[in-house]
């Protein structure tokens, strides 16, 4: 159905009779809430500040009572006077409510980076912002965290995050901001330059067009000479021409105020991020508390009691803290070239399991280019940045890159870190990445310099022994895999020599052990005398104690042995000489497997087949 002229004139004059009285009660309210807003002058909120290290108590008070003023003057939004929030006494063992973490979450998990979206006039109230973020730092000084925390989100409130021009060109926030008076001209400059050369080129554009157009109408209607059309082609291009240098001209214009206003929104966005990472190691620290709570809360659970029932519902263990890890993550992508806050946040990604987001994290913490020699990673946290990612892409079976970060590792770590990363990248190519040249030479390196001294203290021995066989078995599975059977069969042979090595000193540590029995049973044999003197006591508790640490000791070793692939070392060597033909020495080895307790059953089966196979008695 089509509607007439004068009926669609008619609905639009009723659209505006309903819609305008909407319109003056609104700009009616965001004037009554910006005289509220002046009333926190920014200089006296700055003046408060400058007293915290002297006396954060002063502080405390003095924007106490200026946010109390602030928050109880709105009629319509009774709900904000916040007990917690305006008592400044509360001990820091107060029971924290699950609200706390909840409101946090909910502020930190909002888009700081995205265009502030809400329609009120009051966007960024910079008196407030800093009004709260004193508070928070005057109460982190008197030691209670949670408030510290509090207000630090509240803080947040206030502030838009990401640098944007519209920050400083509406009038409430040119009232409110009266520290920033350079800012909000070069924001106003940099709008204006802008528009102005989208506008030159919107008129270059028309101008193109008109030519083309004027042009090709002349062509299809063959009026191709004449001193008319020739006059204006000429015009055309005249214009053309001389707006084309005006839209260059307006674009120097609008690179300059770019170039000013790029160095205003780094300002900006640095100090956003600082803050946030001073909020969020506050916050870290409520959460460290809640959680040492948390960890007492299944054994309160036993006893129902009245103070225990709060006490679990205060500190329940369904609290979900990612608060601290939104804090990090909003500094990250407003400091990029901040290597310090990428490498924090890879870090609680890395403990909180997000094994992804770790990856992503400290490659960018890598790559960041920082613009202050301060901010650098130092040598340790690049080495160790490097071995984490090694293990992060081994942990998503991404063995490539695993052993590209390995190598990286090696490149810069210290000794004691390269001792592990040399051995254990030598594995990685082994198993899984099949390079087994780069292997061989890392297996090599390991060997010569830190496997040709052995201890003298028995445990340490055991541990280097278990060592010494890991890396002569990789060695062995390089050589099988490269088809170098010789080799393979050498180091299997040492392998087991090694093994006969540590029996042996199973052996005379249990020969030790039966000694150190026998003596203790002998200094016992005083103590049943009624009168037995005070040093023979001593004597006996000494051998008593050396006997228990012996047998610890034995525990030990065994233990290392026992964690030895025997089967895999004995069992390949003989099915090796089996397959070379070698039969002599396949017999040899599958007795001495049998001798010294290895799979001594499969050994025994392996050793008939061999006699039947080849008549041998």
């Amino acid at each position: 159905m089509r509607v007439s002229f004068h009926t669609r004139k008619t609905l639009r004059a009723l659209w505006l009779i309903c819609i305008l009285p909407q319109f003056i009660f609104s700009q009616e309210d965001t004037e009554k809430e910006l005289e509220r807003y002046k009333k926190v002058d920014i200089e006296k909120v700055h003046a408060s500040g400058n007293k915290i290290a002297e006396s954060p108590g002063d502080t405390v008070k003095e924007l106490n009572e200026m946010l109390n003023e602030f928050y109880l003057s709105d009629v319509s939004n009774k709900k904000l006077r916040r007990d917690l929030d305006l008592q400044s006494d509360m001990p820091y063992d107060y029971p924290i409510p699950k609200s706390w973490n909840k409101n946090i979450q909910r502020l930190f998990i909002k888009d700081f980076l995205s265009e502030n979206g809400r329609k009120e006039l009051i966007k960024d109230a910079p008196n407030l912002f800093y009004a709260h973020y004193y508070l928070s730092e005057a109460y982190r000084r008197q030691e209670n965290l949670f408030l510290s925390s509090y207000h630090a989100g509240m803080a947040f409130r206030y502030r838009t995050m990401k640098f944007s021009p519209e920050i400083f060109i509406d009038k409430d926030r040119i009232v409110l901001r009266k520290d920033k008076p350079n800012q909000t001209q070069n924001a106003l400059n940099y709008i204006r330059a802008k528009e102005d050369y989208q506008k030159a080129v919107k008129e270059e554009y028309a101008l193109k067009e008109k030519l083309i157009i004027s042009e090709d109408k002349i062509t299809r209607e063959g009026k191709l000479s004449g001193p008319e059309i020739k006059n204006m082609i000429q015009k055309n291009k005249t214009d053309l021409e001389t707006q084309s240098k005006k839209t260059k001209d307006f674009l120097a214009k609008y690179e300059e105020q770019k170039r000013i206003y790029t160095t205003f929104e780094k300002e900006y966005n640095i100090e956003s991020a600082e803050k946030l990472v001073h909020a969020a190691g506050i916050v870290k620290s409520v959460e460290d508390f809640v959680k040492k709570k948390q960890r007492i809360v299944d054994q309160k659970t036993l006893y129902k009691t009245t103070y225990n029932a709060g006490f679990i519902r205060d500190f329940s263990p369904e609290r979900n803290f990612i608060a601290y890890e939104n804090l990090l993550e909003t500094a990250s992508r407003l400091y990029p070239e901040n290597p310090q806050i990428s490498f924090t946040l890879a870090e609680e990604y890395r403990t909180s399991e997000k094994t992804r987001k770790a990856i992503y994290a400290y490659e960018k913490a890598l790559k960041a280019k920082p613009d202050k020699d301060g901010l650098k990673l130092d040598a340790g946290k690049i080495a160790y940045s490097y071995n984490i990612l090694g293990a992060l892409y081994f942990r998503e079976n991404r063995y490539v890159d695993s052993a590209y970060y390995y190598e990286k590792a090696l490149e810069n770590a210290d000794a004691e870190m390269a001792e592990n990363l040399t051995f254990q990248t030598a594995i990685l190519h082994t198993e899984k990445t099949g390079n087994f040249k780069r292997a061989e030479k890392l297996l090599q390196d390991y060997d010569l310099k830190y496997m040709q001294k052995k201890p003298d203290d028995v445990s340490l021995l055991s541990r280097y022994i278990k060592t010494k066989i890991k890396l002569l078995t990789s060695f062995a599975e390089v050589y099988a895999k490269t088809r170098r059977i010789k080799n393979m069969k050498s180091f299997l042979k040492e392998a087991v020599d090694v093994h006969e090595e540590i029996e042996n000193m199973i052996s005379a540590e249990r020969n030790k052990e039966k000694e150190l029995y026998e003596k203790t049973l002998e200094l016992k044999k005083p103590l049943l005398d009624e009168e037995a003197e005070e040093d023979a006591m001593k004597a006996y508790y000494e051998a008593k104690e050396e006997y228990e640490n012996q047998k610890i000791l034995i525990r030990e070793i065994e233990a290392v042995r026992n964690s030895l692939p025997l089967k895999k070392i004995y069992f390949t060597l003989a099915q090796t000489s089996e397959k070379l033909q070698n039969i002599k020495e396949a017999v040899e080895v599958y007795r001495k497997a049998e001798l010294l307790g290895v799979f001594p059953d499969a050994a025994r089966k392996n050793l008939d087949r061999i006699r039947k196979k080849y008549n041998l008695p």
